[in-house]
């Protein structure tokens, strides 16, 4: 298997290099793991550039909030030899019943490109901070509509109209800043389905790992319901 279990890479925020190309995948499947049972979880197929080589990665997002990191087997490859081992690695990952699709990246700003970041989990050396921030995105980005009251009086509107000129006179620059960083995290998360888990994307298929090799099981994978 070209891809093995390395234990001791937890997360790649301290890896350096630069993100060459990114894969996520559009569902959850299960994954039986040798010393922790069944686990689902998403799939993200990464390459790191780093000093004109490319540092393969699968990385496995449990819904435990964990992360399963797996390496090529010579850690770097050429840049020449990234689309054949790109297809490994897909072939890899949905032979374990995962939908892959690539993120474009060429697509994305600068700006976009230190967002995006945010949003993925592989970069959190604490994977509690990743769902923290991932639930406050979601929470911000349901937004309640309420009754909406209309004033007729002109004295009234003309006094709203007043508070509203305060209130941006006293808006600090920092905050919009803020805020637009946050609206473009929540468009790519929006438009890649980056983060977020859903439980009724959760495939039937059962898969173990067990020293390294990917295996089959057989029968009755997992009890309905």
């Amino acid at each position: 298997m070209p891809f093995t279990e390395r234990k001791e890479i937890k997360s790649l925020s301290s890896f350096g290099g630069n993100l060459y190309a990114l894969l996520k995948s559009i569902n959850i499947s299960n994954i039986l793991f040798e010393e922790s049972g069944a686990e689902s979880g998403r799939a993200y197929i990464i390459f790191i550039e780093k000093d004109r080589r490319l540092y393969p990665f699968i990385y496995f997002y449990l819904l435990s909030n964990e992360g399963r990191f797996f390496a090529f087997d010579t850690e770097s490859i050429e840049i020449k030899r990234f689309e054949p081992v790109k297809r490994e690695a897909v072939d890899f990952v949905e032979s374990m019943g995962f939908i892959i699709e690539e993120v474009d990246l060429l697509s994305l700003s600068p700006q976009e490109m230190r967002e995006i970041i945010k949003t993925l989990p592989f970069y959190y050396d604490d994977l509690n901070k990743f769902k923290e921030f991932m639930e406050e995105m979601e929470k911000e980005g349901a937004v309640e509509v309420g009754d909406v009251e209309v004033i007729d009086t002109d004295v009234e509107v003309e006094a709203e109209k007043e508070e509203i000129e305060v209130e941006i006179e006293e808006t600090p620059a920092k905050e919009s800043e803020d805020e637009e960083r946050r609206n473009i995290i929540k468009s790519l998360i929006e438009k890649y389905g980056l983060g977020k888990i859903k439980e009724m994307e959760k495939q039937k298929t059962v898969f173990s790992f067990k020293k390294g090799n990917l295996r089959y099981l057989l029968g009755k994978l997992l009890s309905s319901g």
